[in-house]
């Protein structure tokens, strides 16, 4: 199993984290999607003028594979969710051809699942919702 499939939402994966510069950790996730500059430091400025007039991408400014995120939601889940998890895991690896933190993997599902509300009513329809 790749490094981070089936990991511990809980644990503690900072020592596997690579350190970057602090001051560029500050931007949050929000700004860099809407492409946002405003609010940035002299170190954010530096960074958005070495590539392009862009920032570095969120995973490369944080600390810590946790920094920005200050909210645990606990998820129960099925034996067949986390196998499902596992090769998800495995697939998008393959397709990034790059390692992806579990935390990262569970975050970026969450949000396309936020963009496809009628696809989630769909499955909680296979589970018995909206039955008559």
């Amino acid at each position: 199993m790749k490094p981070g499939a089936g990991d511990d939402l809980l644990s503690d994966d900072d020592d596997d984290q690579e350190d970057v510069d602090d001051a560029a950790v500050e931007d949050s996730v929000d700004d860099l999607l809407a492409g946002e500059d405003e609010g940035s430091d002299e170190s954010d400025t530096a960074a958005s003028s070495e590539n392009n007039g862009y920032s570095l991408p969120w995973i490369h400014r944080r600390n810590t594979v946790k920094s920005d995120r200050s909210e645990v939601i606990q998820l129960h889940v099925r034996e067949p969710t986390v196998d499902g998890e596992a090769d998800l895991h495995d697939d998008v690896e393959d397709i990034l051809d790059e390692d992806v933190y579990a935390l990262d993997l569970r975050e970026a599902a969450y949000l396309v699942a936020m963009q496809h509300p009628d696809e989630v009513a769909d499955q909680l329809r296979e589970w018995g919702y909206d039955f008559e």
